[in-house]
């Protein structure tokens, strides 16, 4: 895209169609598309949606849910990316783009009637205790990867504008006026996920290193943790090992 720019095919934000028609998108598994052949690819499984990872590391695990369903991922990871998504919108208002971690889509879920409402406040207060975060929030999925046992989502909106909020911050604005809205999406299906919930008045210890080390696992596959975060993740993840092999 950056050529693009600076031989001035986008101007006063405006976007020339006939460079969006010869614009190719790499994805994950290096083949290189157009938009209209996105769309076009995934025609009857995602409703004008352009699913893209900023981070192919970080992001990997919501990047393999998605192409374990045939849903491909596109690469923004240059700094740029958020201003041409932004002119590829106005040049398509039907198109939406969604990073990977902008939701859960429902062809990852399975059919679930059940009111998880009062699980989940339960779950809230516990995990507030655990990891010491007043306004976590939760959710409770039945996803059909099994092995996965949590997951942050934040929406494209909210996370558009912390980026936006990171941006003023560097220039002397307070980026933390504008708070998280992320949410721990939990599947029910997920083994640890099972003990959270039938042990909500169980073993407060165990219940705790439990639930701290699946909050944990998802915000990496999210975002960095903390240095304090980090430290906190490897020591617990010695006495899990520690409470593996001592019986």
């Amino acid at each position: 895209i950056q050529p693009f720019i600076k031989y001035g095919a986008i101007k006063d934000n405006k976007f020339n169609d006939k460079v969006k028609d010869v614009l190719l998108f790499k994805l994950t598994d290096d083949q290189y598309v157009t938009s209209e052949e996105y769309l076009q690819r995934h025609e009857g499984k995602l409703d004008k949606e352009i699913y893209y990872t900023t981070d192919t590391l970080q992001q990997t695990q919501y990047i393999q849910n998605l192409q374990e369903h045939g849903v491909e991922v596109a690469i923004f990871d240059h700094p740029i990316d958020s201003a041409f998504i932004s002119h590829m919108e106005a040049a398509a208002e039907d198109v939406k783009y969604k990073r990977v971690d902008s939701g859960i889509s429902d062809m990852l879920k399975e059919d679930d009637d059940t009111d998880h409402k009062d699980v989940e406040e339960k779950l809230v207060e516990i995990f507030k205790k655990s990891t010491g975060l007043e306004s976590i929030k939760i959710k409770i999925e039945s996803l059909k990867n099994e092995d996965l046992a949590g997951m942050i989502i934040l929406t494209e909106e909210s996370r558009r504008m912390q980026d936006m909020m990171k941006q003023y911050g560097a220039m002397g604005m307070d980026a933390s006026m504008f708070p998280s809205d992320e949410t721990l999406v939990l599947n029910k299906k997920n083994t640890l996920v099972n003990y959270t919930i039938e042990n909500l008045e169980g073993d407060e210890e165990t219940l705790n290193l439990v639930t701290e080390q699946i909050y944990d696992l998802a915000v990496l596959t999210h975002r960095q943790l903390t240095a304090e975060g980090m430290t906190k993740f490897v020591k617990r993840s010695n006495d899990i090992l520690k409470k593996a092999i001592i019986k």
